[in-house]
């Protein structure tokens, strides 16, 4: 499976209410700083607006990445 598909969240995603002024939407998020639960100099865990489960968080690096293979060991966490 390359991507999840939610067709019921098209509206949020089109809607251009949440950043429709960014370029990346979750560099937007860890700038704007409303969903971040902790965050360092490489790496943020963001709420999820629409979680899949209760409690779900995403982790990402603070460093614009483009592809999921760019990301340093760094940004991935020690002994992952």
């Amino acid at each position: 499976m390359e991507r999840i598909w939610a067709a019921w969240r098209s509206e949020y995603v089109t809607s251009g209410d949440v950043f429709d002024d960014a370029a990346c939407v979750l560099c937007k998020v860890i700038e704007d700083g409303t969903y971040v639960v902790w965050r360092d100099d490489q790496v943020a865990v963001i709420l999820n607006a629409f979680p899949y489960t209760s409690g779900h968080v995403m982790v990402l690096p603070v460093r614009h990445v483009g592809e999921v293979e760019d990301i340093a060991r760094e940004e991935v966490g020690p002994g992952w």
